[in-house]
């Protein structure tokens, strides 16, 4: 959520309204009303979270999955496969905007050129305090949807706590019900056209459940799939009932449900993933004996997800020199992972190796930090 977040905030834009108040930046004369500022809005999301089990591992999932896909206005309704019901449902607080600046009034055709000089410092000060308005409203909306979210989960976990489970609960049925809630929520609100998910979570050793229900345009997220489990099978499952997008994981990392949130909220455009849950050792480009989790995930999502997708691989070095040289180093590591999904089926000219060398870093160049700058990023590009 927080990088989808950082992601929608990269092309905030701001809405102008009529409204009150503003700073002095000209002569009352020659100001308009303070303009109200406000992040763009977002597609509608519904969501509803299907917990599988209650164990520690799918509470913590529970809690990353609502917290990942939370964004305003989003309903939400969690289920229990246990007792095949609805636990309960929520929504999420509105965008919220604030007013801001009063900007000056257009000039007349005949301003002189100090009129004209002191119309250029009022537009640069109000855009300033714009960009500042915009800032604090991400902020806010941050937290407050944190806020939700940590509340969201709280009182689901206190209501199961309350629940006795009953015969006849089964993931068939509680998928089923997700269904008919997200068409409730649907004809409940406006625009009629809202990105619909469905989450399970804790699946575990459980099988694909034989679904009663249509899930045409609706993505569907798993987690906590037991290590060895044959997920291809979920995802056969899922697409074979018209779902728009499947991804089926074991342990993800807040990082993987953030990216697969955002997928599943805005549909496929350009995708970036990270190959985060592993790390390379200094002037290291083979591929880490840690990283065929991530590399079959990713593997699943250019055969399964989007098998005609191309993908650009991303190889990122610290700033401490190799032989070679760091560009070097970087092309090596995006290069293994090419080769490796080569070797795993993919078709060469789908795939393209790109080395940054020390560029980019995301994390100081600092011995704590260089660790996380070593790394590899796959941009996939749906066709």
């Amino acid at each position: 959520m927080r990088s989808q977040r950082a992601a929608v905030a990269a092309t905030a834009a701001v809405l102008l309204l009529a409204g009150t108040g503003g700073c002095d930046l000209l002569p009352a004369a020659h100001q308009s009303a303070g303009v109200r500022v406000g992040l763009p809005p977002v597609r509608p999301a519904l969501v509803a979270v299907i917990l599988a089990s209650y164990s520690a591992a799918a509470q913590a999932d529970l809690r990353g999955v609502v917290l990942a896909t939370a964004q305003p206005g989003e309903r939400l309704v969690v289920l229990s496969a246990t007792t095949g019901d609805a636990v309960d449902s929520f929504a999420a607080p509105l965008a919220s905007t604030i007013t801001g600046p009063a900007f000056p009034s257009p000039l007349s055709r005949d301003a002189t050129a100090f009129q004209r000089a002191r119309y250029q410092r009022s537009l640069q000060r109000a855009d300033a305090i714009v960009q500042r308005d915009r800032a604090s409203l991400r902020q806010r909306e941050e937290r407050a949807l944190t806020t939700w979210a940590d509340n969201s989960v709280a009182a689901t976990l206190s209501a199961l706590n309350h629940v006795h489970a009953v015969q006849g609960g089964s993931l068939a049925s509680a998928f089923t019900a997700a269904v008919a809630n997200l068409a409730v929520l649907q004809q409940a609100r406006s625009p009629a056209d809202p990105s619909k998910i469905v989450a399970v979570v804790g699946v575990g050793d459980e099988v694909p459940p034989g679904l009663f229900a249509s899930l045409s345009d609706t993505s569907v997220m798993v987690t906590g799939i037991a290590a060895g489990t044959e997920d291809a099978s979920w995802q056969a499952d899922f697409l074979g009932a018209s779902a728009s997008q499947v991804y089926v994981v074991n342990q993800a990392d807040d990082d993987e449900l953030e990216s697969i949130a955002r997928l599943a909220l805005t549909g496929p455009q350009q995708i970036s993933f990270p190959l985060t849950s592993f790390s390379y050792g200094p002037a290291q480009f083979s591929i880490p004996a840690d990283a065929q989790a991530a590399l079959g995930q990713l593997l699943r999502l250019l055969t399964v997800g989007y098998p005609n997708a191309d993908a650009t691989i991303n190889g990122y070095t610290d700033s401490v020199p190799v032989p070679g040289g760091n560009l070097e180093l970087s092309w090596k590591r995006a290069r293994a992972v090419l080769e490796w999904l080569i070797a795993h089926g993919v078709v060469p000219s789908r795939l393209q190796a790109i080395g940054h060398g020390e560029a980019d870093p995301v994390a100081p160049n600092q011995p704590e930090g260089q660790p996380l700058n070593r790394r590899v990023v796959v941009v996939i590009s749906p066709a």
